[in-house]
């Protein structure tokens, strides 16, 4: 799998706080696309404008990870994003990285749901 990075502006070019349903949905179809992603909280950073002003932003640090096959899939979601939130760019990197999600040879899935919901 392949980590990919992108940042998610947490309010408007106004300065205005996006509300939490809003985030909630991308967030949502992320984890439903692709299983999960990591969000690392919020950041600050600026972005030269196309006008060359500045823009000063609060943004959502995320990481998603996924096969090669879904990292163009990934991309036109966040750019969509972008377009749901009026942004002129969103950031967008891949990784050079091979990530793995290891099991634990201890952990019994059916253990955790008896214990966690009560579903077994």
């Amino acid at each position: 799998m392949i980590k990919c990075t992108f940042y998610l502006p947490t309010h408007d070019n106004d300065g205005r706080e996006f509300p939490p349903g809003t985030i909630g949905t991308i967030l949502d179809r992320l984890y439903n696309r692709f299983g999960g992603y990591t969000d690392h909280g919020t950041i600050g950073g600026t972005y030269k404008m196309d006008d060359g002003s500045q823009a000063v932003d609060r943004l959502r640090y995320i990481d998603v990870c996924c096969e090669p096959a879904g990292v163009e899939d990934l991309q036109a979601m966040v750019a969509d994003f972008g377009r749901t939130l009026k942004q002129e760019s969103m950031y967008f990197e891949v990784s050079l990285s091979n990530v793995e999600f290891v099991r634990s040879a201890e952990y019994d899935h059916r253990e955790h749901l008896t214990v966690r919901s009560g579903l077994v």
